[in-house]
């Protein structure tokens, strides 16, 4: 069982267009709107393959109740939680070829009261063995629920992994997740690198073979990290794959070069299939029995994910890991 944790779900519509021109009225080819928020992305995505998962996340509102029906029209499990206060809605711009940029607003603050729900709900679910993800924008006021959340996976014997930010991650890195799932620019942000030096222009986009120069850097921020939460590191580094290092193993592993559709909910697609891979047998202590073979689900569940529109598509079903490339990474 994989239980997921959205702390600020979202109703997200999303534009899709064909060109795009700053400052002028510009017209969609066509619209979505999509039950959202990382955690529910991932949700979403291991129940079309067929993989155990709840998602666990507070609602509220007339946006709450549209999003809870489209959890059930997606046939995703979740426990809600009633939130108080209304759901919040996020935007999407993707132009076919070119970028995808997304508007967020923001997280509602929670009463506490709803934390502690939110927190017995998932002690009722999991048990020895189990996943618990906490994933996304964490609202005011609650930075430490990711911490806890580690705390209670340990204490019931499951295993917990965390893909947030800012003060909310440093506490949750300082509890010990047994998985930390950054991105490139947020692995070099917990460990103090400047991404500039490998990049001036700033550029965050690579393409090809991979970037080596970004992939052995990214190596070795991911090592900083695994040696301070004393878990593994599954980073995501764009176009350029994906690495995973800790217990059990280093790997990176890339796909083919696509164009993309549609990147939101790539990364989160991500982690859904490295969690669907490391859940199944083999997974011991704090190891990957296979951490290449669950890389390489992984970067194609994420790949999939990007030639899709929008988040709620079974990313399994158009994955092909047998054409990812797995590479061992050395020891810095």
């Amino acid at each position: 069982m994989i239980v997921t944790v959205t702390p600020a779900p979202s109703l997200d519509r999303t534009y899709y267009a064909d060109d795009f021109t700053e400052g002028r009225v510009n017209r969609a080819r066509i619209s979505e709107v999509e039950a959202s928020g990382k955690g529910v992305n991932v949700s979403r995505a291991l129940a079309a393959a067929g993989a155990p998962s709840v998602a666990v996340l507070p609602l509220g509102g007339p946006e709450g109740r549209q999003l809870a029906e489209l959890l059930d029209a997606d046939d995703v499990p979740y426990q809600a939680i009633p939130a108080g206060v209304p759901t919040r809605t996020n935007t999407t711009l993707a132009v076919t070829g070119r970028s995808t940029t997304k508007m967020n607003a923001p997280a509602p603050a929670l009463a506490a009261q709803v934390w502690e729900q939110l927190l017995d709900t998932v002690a009722g679910l999991v048990g020895d063995g189990d996943w618990v993800l906490c994933s996304g924008t964490v609202p005011a006021g609650a930075d430490d629920i990711p911490a806890r959340l580690v705390a209670l996976a340990r204490a019931k014997g499951a295993r917990s992994a965390v893909d947030s930010s800012g003060r909310a991650l440093a506490m949750a890195l300082d509890a010990g997740p047994n998985l930390v799932a950054p991105n490139h620019l947020e692995l070099a942000e917990m460990v103090g690198a400047d991404l500039s030096a490998l990049h001036p222009d700033g550029g965050d986009t690579y393409s090809g073979e991979g970037d080596l120069a970004l992939i052995e850097a990214a190596a070795g921020w991911a090592q900083q990290l695994s040696a301070r939460t004393g878990g593994a590191v599954l980073a995501t580094l764009g176009a350029s794959g994906a690495l995973y290092l800790g217990p059990g193993g280093r790997w990176h592993g890339i796909a083919p070069p696509i164009v993309p559709v549609n990147t939101v909910g790539a990364g989160d697609a991500l982690l859904a299939g490295f969690l669907s891979a490391a859940g199944r047998p083999g997974w011991t202590g704090d190891a990957v029995a296979e951490p290449g073979g669950a890389l390489a689900t992984a970067v194609a569940w994420g790949t999939a994910a990007c030639r899709m529109p929008g988040t709620a598509g079974d990313v399994a079903a158009l994955a092909e890991p047998d054409l990812v490339r797995l590479s061992a990474v050395r020891s810095s």
